[in-house]
């Protein structure tokens, strides 16, 4: 009798919740900042958000390697890369779809496979110094992670909507070199600025701090 009652109660109380609900829709969106990334890879990736009630959304995004901004003189392999990420959010207003913050939680993994080069001493030139060369080699790179997400949805022009988001969390990277001469990756030059942060072995293996920053725009059907 007890089950029976609780049963009917927990009814109630799911009917009453779905005709509160109003759905705002679904909203499909690219994002710039992975089409145009430098930092690792590049990739064209869409999204859906779907709303789960008034303030709660559900957002999958995923993306494939199609190009690459950094050609390499030597390559062993061709070069291809996968982006994923889930999210669950919580908008802080609800005033209408044009304008709205949000907080949430995400899950993301991205992998790929590219050609890269390092400067390293290999071969001795003289007893006293030891000349620079050029190291090619290539290389599996494997992150998954979590992040604490904080974004603002706006309405662009009446039916653009635009989205800015960033967040910080943890990751936990594992990179696999093949055909690399040199015991390590030392550097990338003196004048390759990103390519000697990205060398870093902490930015390669085991875990460690993750960013990430962003521009979304895309449109709610």
């Amino acid at each position: 009798m007890k089950i029976g009652c609780c049963m009917v109660l927990l009814l109630f109380y799911i009917t009453g919740l779905a005709q509160e609900r109003t759905d705002p829709g679904t909203g499909i969106k690219l994002n710039l900042t992975a089409a145009a990334s430098v930092f690792d890879f590049p990739t064209l990736q869409l999204g859906v958000e779907q709303y789960l009630a008034n303030d709660f959304s559900l957002f999958a995004e995923a993306g494939y390697q199609c190009y690459s901004f950094l050609p390499r003189d030597t390559a062993f392999i061709k070069e291809k890369g996968l982006r994923t990420n889930m999210e669950i959010r919580k908008y802080l207003k609800e005033k209408s779809r044009g304008r709205k913050f949000y907080v949430g939680a995400a899950l993301f993994y991205r992998g790929n496979t590219a050609n890269d080069w390092t400067y390293d001493s290999i071969i001795p030139r003289q007893r006293s110094r030891r000349q620079p060369e050029v190291d090619a080699f290539w290389f599996k790179k494997r992150t998954f992670g979590c992040n604490i997400i904080t974004g603002f949805d706006f309405l662009f022009k009446k039916w653009l909507q635009v989205e800015l988001y960033a967040g910080i969390g943890i990751k936990k990277t594992a990179t696999k070199e093949f055909e690399l001469q040199a015991g390590q990756i030392t550097n990338k030059g003196k004048e390759d600025v990103i390519g000697a942060m990205l060398a870093q072995d902490y930015m390669r293996n085991g875990w460690g701090p993750n960013a990430t920053l962003g521009v979304r725009i895309g449109r709610f059907f």
